[in-house]
């Protein structure tokens, strides 16, 4: 983290670049409230250096599942996440830009689609 972004090398990029996300108010907030600092690794290894990608969804699965839930992991939440922005009417571009992700096609594989919303589209006809 810096100041008010985290940091996303590229060496840790599927795209090889270094992406900068801004922390959104409410977070800050909490993180304020925790006690978490403003700069350096939000969630360090043992050691205090950067936590693998992989560490870091063990870590938040096996927190999940001693409180009783199940299939949650770092990408589910960044699965719906996106869905939910697109369900609220956010434009694809802008989802684009705020998940990192190199293609509107590699992005539409994240956004789930419910059978109601493919109901409704039919009835559009």
């Amino acid at each position: 983290m810096i100041g008010n972004c985290i940091v996303f090398r590229a060496s840790t990029t599927k795209t090889k670049k270094t992406r900068e996300v801004k922390i959104l108010h409410k977070l800050a907030q909490i993180m304020n409230e925790v006690g978490l600092p403003d700069k350096g690794y939000l969630f360090p290894n043992s050691t205090g250096c950067r936590m693998s990608r992989q560490a870091a969804d063990k870590a938040l699965r096996q927190a999940c599942d001693y409180i009783g839930l199940k299939g949650v992991s770092t990408h589910s939440f960044r699965r719906t996440g996106i869905t939910k922005l697109h369900d609220a009417g956010v434009p694809l571009r802008t989802l684009q830009n705020r998940t990192g992700h190199a293609s509107l096609a590699n992005l539409a594989l994240y956004v789930e689609v419910n059978q109601a919303d493919v109901d409704a589209a039919g009835e559009l006809l």
